[in-house]
């Protein structure tokens, strides 16, 4: 019986690789023209070359390795500037661009209301720091719908290491035979809630995907698999909760 949906959350609620390389340039553009008074080529040279730095810094697959704020610091070493002066401007100019740009994916709040309204626990497990992620599901507007929110940083571990995906089961207090996980990376949100016996779903975002798993191009594909596999035993649990 399926008693909770553990989703990932960047490029499975919301295009997130494509809206990251938008904001960096933006960053860049802002710092170049208006608080560093720097060419361009310059300044994103630097982001780049910090960001693998940090990256390359900090080997172990923990939420640190994609804080912004190491990379704005780092950026601002590399272009010999006083980090204390800008790094904190730089880093909520990226962030707020970011926010203010996010467009949740067509019909996932009318799934997470489904979810709901069948009794359905519904909680988060990524890879990143939690403050941004609390920030991400508010602009997004759907942060009523989620009952848990379990992060990398909190869990020591990135995905696929079961290590995170055994911390949100506990949190949410469900076996992992009760949950079905949605996610759009294939070894981090696939095989690996698949190792410690959750039921997968590969978010593909409109791509057409060869799989023995279970997978959905959107989230109308996402409501059928649900109505068709889980719903009839979440309508049965939603009446014990009655």
């Amino acid at each position: 019986m399926i008693k909770a949906y553990l989703f990932d959350l960047d490029d499975t609620f919301y295009d997130c690789c494509n809206l990251n390389e938008e904001g960096v340039e933006a960053l860049c553009r802002y710092a170049s023209d208006t608080l560093l008074h720097m060419d361009y080529d310059t300044v994103r040279g630097a982001f780049d070359a910090a960001r693998l730095s940090v990256k390359e810094q900090i080997t172990d697959d923990v939420a640190a390795r994609h804080n912004r704020m190491l990379y704005m610091e780092r950026m601002l070493e590399i272009l010999r500037l006083p980090s204390v002066s800008f790094a904190l401007e730089l880093y909520d100019y990226f962030w707020n661009y970011i926010l203010s740009h996010m467009v949740l994916y067509n019909g996932v709040k009318e799934f997470l209301q489904r979810l709901r309204e069948d009794g359905i626990l519904i909680g988060i497990c990524t890879d990143m720091t939690v403050h941004i992620q609390h920030r991400k599901l508010r602009a997004l507007g759907i942060a009523e719908y989620i009952d848990y929110i379990t992060t990398s940083e909190e869990a020591g571990r990135e995905k696929p290491d079961p290590v995170i995906f055994e911390l949100a089961l506990s949190k949410m207090g469900v076996r992992a035979e009760e949950v079905v996980y949605v996610g759009d990376s294939f070894r981090k949100d696939v095989e690996g809630p698949a190792e410690v016996g959750m039921t997968p779903i590969w978010y593909t975002d409109g791509q057409e995907q060869e799989s023995d798993y279970l997978h959905a191009k959107n989230y109308m594909e996402m409501s059928r698999i649900y109505i068709e596999q889980f719903a009839h035993a979440a309508y049965n649990l939603s009446l014990i909760h009655i």
